[in-house]
């Protein structure tokens, strides 16, 4: 079966470009046959759809990395990133 690879280092990330950072300097790895990923928390603000929306496209970090499979996905779109 084909292992599977996501990292991410040094993710930053906001809601919006002028917004205030939601997310600052995550860094993650995750490797295996199926990549099953879950974000928890409590109280609202803490950056976990910020942190999706990042990893999926469907925003632009202000910095940082994200692979899939060796793969840079910044500035990549949803779209592509699907076909992935």
């Amino acid at each position: 079966m084909l292992k599977i690879s996501l990292k991410i280092k040094s993710l930053m990330a906001s809601v919006a470009v002028s917004a205030a950072v939601a997310l600052g300097g995550l860094s993650a790895q995750a490797a295996n046959e199926t990549l099953k990923i879950g974000f928890v928390g409590v109280t609202s603000g803490p950056g976990k759809s910020s942190i999706l929306r990042a990893i999926t496209g469907l925003a632009q970090p202000r910095s940082g990395i994200i692979t899939y499979n060796g793969e840079n996905l910044i500035g990549v779109g949803a779209s592509a990133i699907v076909k992935k």
